[in-house]
């Protein structure tokens, strides 16, 4: 089978690691995989070449040449069936299927976009009609599309993310922090919270004084893509410094092995205003650690016996999740790890996602 997968970008967000686990599982089971792009952004380029798939990058800034350019490449390539991740992405291989379609269509709709009425997001909706399948990656998803989209009912699922379980492992022999750590993984979008955090924050360094737990959130500041640092980025350091928690916020660059990091803290918290189905959540759940979470996407899924989830709106309910992950005994906190890699085993085996994708439609 040939496929193409369309992505905006290699870079280092959940969408993008998805596709890239897809077409190296593609590759791994004698397939042919090529990965379509139109966007900067390299964070899995060297990850893909080794295992021997080429990437393309339409980056032409006029929408209309980038549309027809993605309709020739994606002729030339004759792929059985494309795969495509992200509004943007999806449009582009619908599009190209027009008059005429050749192969089969798969997109997945990641964000959460569609609660709110609106008619840019309702003609949107329209090209998925061309498509043979679409999905989405939480049933919260699901259920926000089909409410703007009903005529899309028969042909719409929930697949949830797939991860490497071997790569994403607990730690052996786990001992707690003192104090307490906590790991955040996102790039620095308004929508990424990360200013409640940071008052949430510096309530608890009242309350716990030296004891306050210390935050590290990987992820990028989005420069790579917008020239200059995103003004989320801008607020969050000016925020950090404002309130003098330099030596317990700490701002890092992305990484490769985030796994190694996760052996290093004792659990992973969000709090985002919406997301999809965070994919940062399930790969720290399928390396054992307890979710904290904003009440969004699947949360229950994802915080039910393993966490415990908040209004991202209100600050002193993240203070208050925070500070009550702080005070539990030990034992409370295994059988929450216990528990996480439980359920990271049950919904987001790699196998899974792949065979079910590599299956349609």
């Amino acid at each position: 089978m040939n496929y193409v997968f369309i992505i905006d970008n290699l870079g280092s967000g959940g969408a993008e690691r998805q596709i890239v686990t897809m077409a190296i599982a593609a590759v791994q089971r004698n397939h042919n995989a090529i990965i379509l792009g139109y966007a900067k952004g390299d964070h899995f380029l060297d990850t893909i070449k080794s295992h021997g798939i080429d990437y393309y990058l339409i980056d032409d800034k006029n929408p209309f040449i980038r549309i027809w350019k993605f309709r020739k490449k994606i002729s030339q390539l004759k792929p059985d069936t494309v795969i495509a991740f992200l509004r943007t992405a999806s449009i582009l291989a619908e599009l190209a299927a027009i008059p005429v379609k050749r192969f089969n269509i798969v997109i997945q709709e990641c964000n959460n976009i569609y609660q709110k009425f609106s008619l840019k997001n309702a003609f949107f909706l329209q090209f998925h009609r061309i498509a043979d399948i679409v999905t989405t990656n939480s049933d919260y998803t699901t259920n926000a599309v089909l409410k703007r989209a009903p005529y899309l009912k028969r042909k719409t699922m929930t697949i949830y993310n797939g991860l490497d379980l071997n790569r994403f492992r607990p730690v052996n022999n786990y001992v707690p922090s003192t104090p307490k750590s906590f790991i955040v993984v996102s790039s620095h979008q308004a929508h990424k919270n990360a200013k409640g955090l940071i008052l949430a924050l510096d309530k608890i360094r009242k309350i716990k004084k030296d004891q306050t737990p210390k935050i590290f959130w990987y992820g990028s500041d989005l420069s790579e893509y917008l020239g200059a640092p995103s003004e989320a980025y801008i607020e969050a350091t000016s925020l950090i410094k404002e309130y003098e928690l330099g030596n317990v916020f700490f701002l890092e660059k992305p990484v490769t092995d985030i796994e190694t990091i996760h052996h290093k803290v004792d659990a992973i918290i969000q709090c985002s205003f919406w997301e999809g189905m965070p994919n940062a959540i399930c790969e720290g759940m399928a390396s054992g650690l307890p979710v904290l979470m904003s009440q969004v996407s699947d949360f229950k899924v994802l915080t039910e016996g393993n966490g415990r989830s908040f209004n991202p709106d209100s600050v002193d309910e993240i203070v208050e999740a925070i500070t009550w992950f702080c005070d539990l005994p030990l034992d409370d906190i295994l059988k929450m790890r216990k528990t996480s890699r439980e359920k990271a085993e049950k919904y987001f085996s790699v196998e899974k996602m792949v065979d079910t994708f590599l299956n349609l439609p």
